[in-house]
């Protein structure tokens, strides 16, 4: 083969002759940029560890090789996370509904008596609100007080309770009265008189402006417990796993190195001969 020199023209690999494997032709073009001084043994290198392509039905020739005994099967399968854990998703909160459940299920039986400026406004009723009582304390007996008419809030608490908020550090909050309110003492002990010696008094109440806007939004629950079972239970999987992936690189391994050490020798000889 005559060296040829480059023109001005960009340099183009010949065409390999008729019967030629496209792999002789390649590694002639990479001796070609050889013999004109060229970067020729990266690009020699390419073209010698370019593989055969294989055109339509044609069988492709494969080396035998004795794989190693994969690992054993994971008995019982990959382990599942245990999601049975005490845990709730984030949720902003407004109040302390558990102090509520437990002050209720202190008594057998309450009385409730709702503001009617809740029920006009649609915002609640009796028979909802008694059915939210019984999700909250279930062993405790719901009276209605005055269901029709309702019960204004300030008939029973004759003076406007100034409400202090806390958020406690499970991030409730929490709403305090003062620890003595004017309230219609007759009205209550006739209420008690007929069994409700407890009364849960729903109603609107004002907050101050400044006491609202200094409260910082509660937040109650966490996702962290749920997530950290599931980073336990990926990594558990991927410990099963690990031997698996180690036999598929072995495997590979093997192959790689039997076709190499069958195509080697040849282009070997191919190169000497050229």
């Amino acid at each position: 083969m005559q060296p040829v020199r480059p023109s001005s023209a960009s340099v183009r690999p010949p065409e390999p002759p008729v019967g030629r494997s496209r792999l002789s032709g390649q590694v002639v073009w990479g001796l070609g940029l050889l013999a004109l001084g060229l970067v020729a043994p990266m690009l020699a290198g390419v073209a010698a560890c370019s593989p055969t392509v294989a055109t339509g039905t044609r069988a492709v020739a494969a080396t035998s090789v004795d794989l190693p005994p994969g690992p054993p099967v994971p008995e019982g399968g990959l382990p599942m996370p245990v999601f049975e854990s005490d845990w709730q998703p984030p949720s902003a909160v407004a109040g302390d509904a558990q102090a509520l459940a437990a002050a209720l299920a202190t008594h057998g039986r309450v009385g409730l008596a709702i503001d009617p400026s809740l029920s006009e406004a649609g915002s609640l009723d009796a028979t909802h609100l008694a059915a939210l009582i019984g999700k909250l304390a279930p062993d405790t007996a719901v009276h209605p007080i005055q269901a029709d008419t309702g019960v204004p809030l300030g008939e029973v608490v004759l003076e406007d309770p100034p409400l202090s908020p806390t958020v406690e550090s499970d991030g409730h909050t929490r709403w305090a009265t003062p620890a003595s309110l004017r309230l219609d003492a007759e009205r209550l002990q006739s209420w008690a008189a007929l069994g409700d010696e407890a009364v849960l008094l729903v109603g609107p109440v004002g907050v101050d402006v400044g006491t609202w806007r200094e409260l910082a939004s509660g937040t109650v629950g966490s996702c962290e417990p749920l997530f950290g079972r599931i980073l336990e239970g990926q990594g558990e999987s991927l410990t099963l796993l690990e031997p698996f992936l180690d036999y598929a690189d072995d495997v590979l391994g093997r192959i790689y190195l039997a076709e190499l050490a069958a195509v080697v020798p040849e282009l070997e000889a191919e190169l000497e001969a050229a």
